[in-house]
């Protein structure tokens, strides 16, 4: 059983000159926060739900909509609010896209510190975000970015997380998530304890993305980068890819066979 308590030593540490603000506002007035940190109190609402949106070189991942769209369900079930969250180079065009996908406000950072995916400063960053503004559920998709940051991120905050799932409940306001293991050979239900913020990583194609509707409005938050790149431990080096190959992770049907076929014309 995951364990949704978020006190302890496990909590980030705050920068007090880290402060979130909406896009055109003076970058030194406080926009939300607790009191004694960013100026202001805000009140820890059960039913507020948060996305990360996973990018990659300015585009996002597919399942960065599907997690929108199982965050979406979530929050209409709590009858509470969807926030998102960015992070890279030139993402306004997401964070608006994440608007018309059902996000109330997004928290957008660009930096090239962010133009790649590292856990440090991406994890750093997504903490103190969660810790201005506290949610009830924190949904990401199960890609190796996605599982990587969640459990990460749920280990500075000292959240409980529930990996890889295919359905979510929400009952009163209790949510349980079903997840498949040992290859599918078992499927297990996993509710939360505590009162504080839950971590999902939801399995890819499983949940389809909502239509986007041009004509929502919503906020866009830019907050700076959490760590200099003197304060990351790593570097990317370089990135290959594969270039004219079609990608398993998006493919509705995959046929595949041994050597005993021998050859395209055995299928």
């Amino acid at each position: 059983m995951a364990d949704g308590t978020t006190s302890g030593a496990g909590s980030a540490h705050r920068d007090d000159r880290w402060r979130p603000r909406r896009r055109g506002q003076d970058p030194g007035r406080p926009v939300v926060g607790r009191k004694g940190h960013l100026g202001g109190k805000i009140e820890r609402l059960a039913s507020n739900v948060f996305v990360w949106n996973e990018q990659v070189d300015g585009q996002a991942d597919p399942i960065a909509w599907q997690a929108m769209a199982a965050a979406g369900k979530v929050a209409g079930d709590l009858g509470g609010s969807l926030t998102a969250a960015v992070f890279g180079d030139g993402v306004g065009e997401i964070a608006r896209q994440a608007i018309e996908a059902g996000a109330d406000r997004v928290y957008t950072a660009e930096d090239p510190t962010l133009v790649r995916y590292r856990v440090e400063p991406y994890a750093k960053l997504l903490a103190r975000i969660l810790e201005n503004e506290p949610p009830s559920v924190v949904l990401m998709g199960a890609s190796t970015a996605g599982l990587e940051l969640s459990a990460y991120v749920a280990a500075l905050t000292g959240a409980g997380l529930a990996p890889d799932c295919t359905e979510l409940h929400v009952e009163g306001d209790r949510l349980t998530a079903v997840r498949p293991a040992l290859v599918g050979n078992l499927v297990s239900t996993v509710s939360f304890r505590g009162t504080g913020h839950r971590f999902v990583t939801v399995r890819r194609n499983i949940f389809q993305p909502a239509d986007p509707d041009p004509a929502r409005a919503g906020e866009i938050i830019e907050v700076p980068a959490a760590l200099s790149e003197d304060e990351i431990p790593t570097t990317v080096a370089s990135v290959e890819t594969a270039d004219g190959t079609v990608s398993l992770t998006e493919a509705s049907i995959i046929v595949s066979g041994g050597r005993g076929v021998g050859g395209p014309e055995g299928f």
